[in-house]
């Protein structure tokens, strides 16, 4: 009988290498496949906030909710301690769903060693009565609503000539010159440089989008308020 012959050690080196091409095609494709999946939950999980939104100011005279109190009666007291209960005046309109944290956040503040948050969405402090010339009513905004930002996501640290806060609160204070809060840009980043890719938002209308890091500078592709109209003396 004729002896079977093994595997010559170069023939289990050219396997392996084409193991490794294969792999160095595949996990970068896998990993975006992934990224774009978070993205779709984070999409969804802000026409939620959106829905919520609209809801609230059909209740309540179009009035937008404070951007301080939205989600905590006490400001930020729950947003990084799990002991405190969400009581802001927004929150019987989303205590029941599972959507107030973005995958993609997760990954990143876990990945990094950043504070333990619990929540990573945030509302546009100019139409809560909480940013210089902000509204308080729908009313009060010019130009469509449809430009308007009502909910975001934030980035967790700071751009040089876009931002000069990280997240620490409830709300999105953006100047729209390069400083305050900037909405995120670490959603489908190229090759994990996350200060160049888009961030999630729903506008005052309910519809969702996304915002690219080169439509943030100098003013932005959307609107965060102004200009504001004067509303009649005799509306209350």
């Amino acid at each position: 009988m004729q002896k079977r012959r093994g595997f010559t050690l170069i023939e289990l080196l050219v396997v392996i290498a084409i193991i490794a091409i294969l792999m160095a095609i595949m996990v970068p494709a896998l990993q975006k496949a992934r990224e774009q999946a978070r993205f779709v939950i984070c999409k969804a999980n802000l026409h939620q906030y959106g829905l919520a939104g609209r809801m609230y100011l059909d209740d309540n005279d179009h009035r937008f909710p404070y951007t301080f109190t939205w989600l905590f009666l006490k400001g930020n007291a729950g947003l990084f301690d799990p002991e405190v209960t969400p009581d802001g005046v927004l929150w019987p309109y989303l205590k029941d769903k599972d959507i107030h944290m973005c995958p993609t956040f997760r990954n990143i503040t876990k990945g990094q060693g950043l504070y333990n948050y619990r929540y990573s969405y945030v509302m546009n402090a100019y139409v809560g009565g909480d940013g210089q010339g902000a509204v308080t009513r729908e009313l009060q905004i010019e130009k469509p609503t449809a430009n308007i930002l009502f909910f975001t996501e934030e980035n967790m640290w700071t751009i040089p000539g876009l931002s000069t806060d990280g997240r620490n609160d409830t709300n999105l204070r953006s100047w729209g010159i390069g400083g305050g809060d900037c909405i995120a840009t670490y959603h489908n980043a190229p090759q994990g440089k996350l200060n160049r890719g888009e961030g999630n938002v729903v506008f005052v209308d309910g519809h969702v989008g996304a915002v690219k890091v080169e439509e943030q500078k100098n003013g932005g592709v959307f609107r965060l308020s102004w200009p504001r109209k004067k509303l009649p003396d005799w509306f209350h």
